[in-house]
C-alpha cells in the first residue's frame, strides 16, 4: 500500500490515467483507508476543474474580444 507522501506524488499520474493496473489498485486501496488523502484528492480534482473553467472563460473572452476588434475595424 502507498503512503500519504507517495499518494501526493502520484496524484497527477492517477488523474491523467498514467498508472498501470497494479499502481491504480494500490492508489485506490490507500484512498479507501485514508481520510486525509480522500480530502487531498477531492481538493486536487476541484483545483483542476477550477483551472480548466478559468481557461475556458478566458478563451471565450479572447474570442469575443477578437470579434469586437474585427467589427470595429470593419466599421472604420
Amino acid at each position: 500500500m502507498l503512503n500519504c507522501k507517495e499518494m501526493c506524488e502520484k496524484a497527477s499520474a492517477f488523474h491523467d490515467e498514467e498508472l498501470n493496473f497494479y499502481q491504480r489498485m494500490r492508489f485506490k486501496i490507500h484512498l479507501l483507508t485514508c481520510g486525509n488523502c480522500q480530502q487531498f484528492i477531492k481538493n486536487f480534482k476541484l483545483s483542476i476543474a477550477m483551472y480548466q473553467r478559468k481557461n475556458e472563460e478566458e478563451a471565450k473572452k479572447n474570442v469575443t474580444d477578437e470579434k469586437i476588434s474585427m467589427i470595429k475595424d470593419k466599421l472604420k
